[in-house]
């Protein structure tokens, strides 16, 4: 299945607008479900989190419509993006309640439910009190106004010593501030572009080579190079794949590289739509209608090598029905594909170290197999012949497969081949309960003096289908 991964206001289009082409989208959109598997993400709940009205339940149980439970989160200790059959309101329900950032630091209430533990709080309240940081020799008289303001936040005209408490309390402050008022945002975002880059027609995503064009300017480093050494300094700590993404995101907007207006930008949305990307890097597709976030989720993309295509609502709905391909109809239609695509398929590699007596192609096919396969892998043995295991290669932030597109896969397979050898038939609840303990022995067929086998491999986690001997 094809993957596609909606940002809210695609969503919001949907439910909301009358338009013809609208209405025929989301026509097509319920006639490709056997082809499309429609995603939703932590990034969408967060969205509907800010809506105070009751309206937020009528979105989700839309959104349900079409995503059904197939729900994209990465939690909070994990290091990286994996599926959970969770249906949207239940996501919503789960949500942890937005909490106040001053309210952290309060030791009083922290452990208000917890009278036991009052005694650790005022421990630390005294501990992180202490006047420990020397600030006397801190200058920024001679800054640009901007800067002095933000710098008054954290240190005051005339103090010498501050203690962790204060530093802590007054950042709470200034992040509540951009939060909760864009103005601040805007003023910050403004100093720093016309600090380090005055002039965002030179130096922006359009830039040639711009990941090495950034070593010339005040950065003295290319931007994935400025981005490791913001997250981690000292070089000592790992950077998970997620806050890589998320401050990539981010640092593209705050230094103008995405050449947005500054009367245009705003904190939060810039915070909701780094991570609508960085889910979206797990689905095939991306899809949205604001042009900002297009951009950005384009370059990032590119720079980092993720195959997922970006597209506006409008370019997706004029193509929806020509993505992928009509499905094998006989048993004789597929082979003739796979025969075609082994001597006309574009040959990505052959692997340099190789078994004795072996030789392997790795080939890209014209042709989805299934809806799903999007990689052949060609096995020459000396003495045994040629065997193919068809496999998807996303190239993307997915190492998953949601239950659905294993189900969805095996019922296609089962229309062409028919019941296997052992008399199974379409998925069932069983399949899963098995791969859940990973004890899925998957479909088997012998037909035309081929051996057919649809499998997980128990090595790799790779959903396969082997063809053995293939000549």
């Amino acid at each position: 299945m094809i993957r596609v991964y909606f940002d809210q206001n695609v969503f919001n289009i949907l439910k909301n607008r009358t338009d013809l082409w609208v209405q025929k989208l989301n026509n097509d959109l319920l006639k490709r479900s056997n082809d499309f598997l429609y995603c939703y993400s932590h990034a969408h709940m967060l969205d509907l989190q800010r809506d105070a009205t009751d309206k937020k339940y009528e979105d989700l149980t839309f959104m349900e419509s079409l995503v059904q439970d197939n729900y994209l989160i990465e939690y909070w200790g994990e290091k990286k993006v994996n599926c959970h059959k969770i249906k949207p309101l239940q996501a919503f329900e789960d949500l942890e309640p937005i909490t106040n950032i001053e309210s952290v630091l309060n030791f009083d209430n922290l452990f208000s439910g917890m009278p036991e533990l009052k005694g650790y709080g005022d421990l630390m309240k005294s501990l992180l009190s202490l006047k420990t940081i020397n600030v006397a020799d801190i200058k920024y008289d001679d800054q640009p106004e901007q800067l002095q303001k933000i710098a008054q936040k954290f240190i005051q005209p005339g103090e010498e010593q501050v203690s962790m408490l204060d530093i802590m309390t007054r950042f709470t402050g200034i992040y509540s501030d951009i939060a909760t008022d864009d103005t601040t945002f805007k003023e910050l975002r403004r100093l720093i572009i016309s600090y380090f880059n005055p002039d965002m027609d030179k130096i922006n995503y359009t830039t040639p080579n711009f990941n090495e064009v950034l070593k010339d300017s005040l950065l003295k480093k290319t931007f994935i190079e400025y981005v490791n050494s913001s997250l981690n300094p000292d070089g000592k700590k790992t950077i998970t794949q997620q806050s890589f993404f998320l401050h990539a995101y981010n640092v593209l907007n705050l230094f103008g590289f995405d050449k947005e207006k500054n009367k245009k930008a705003k904190f939060m949305n810039t915070i909701h739509d780094s991570m609508h990307a960085y889910y979206g890097a797990c689905c095939d597709y991306v899809v949205s209608e604001e042009d900002s976030f297009l951009v950005k989720t384009k370059f990032l993309y590119k720079l980092l090598s993720i195959e997922t295509e970006v597209l506006h609502v409008d370019d997706f709905a004029s193509t929806v029905n020509m993505i992928g391909n009509l499905g094998e109809q006989t048993m004789s239609n597929f082979l003739d594909l796979l025969k075609h695509d082994i001597t006309k398929g574009f040959v990505l590699d052959t692997p340099p170290v190789q078994p004795v007596n072996t030789n392997t192609i790795l080939i890209r096919p014209y042709h989805l197999y299934f809806g799903f396969f999007n990689r052949i892998k060609q096995v020459f043995y000396q003495n045994e012949g040629t065997y193919l295991m068809l496999y998807l290669d996303r190239n993307n932030y997915s190492e998953f497969y949601f239950f659905k597109e294993i189900e969805t896969v095996v019922n296609k397979v089962m229309l062409v081949f028919g019941a296997d050898y052992r008399f199974k038939g379409n998925y069932t609840d069983e399949d899963e309960k098995a791969i859940r303990n990973n004890s899925w022995d998957g479909r088997y067929w012998k037909l035309n003096n081929l051996d057919f086998t649809l499998e997980i491999n128990k090595r790799t986690g790779v959903l396969n289908l082997t063809i053995r001997p293939f000549i």
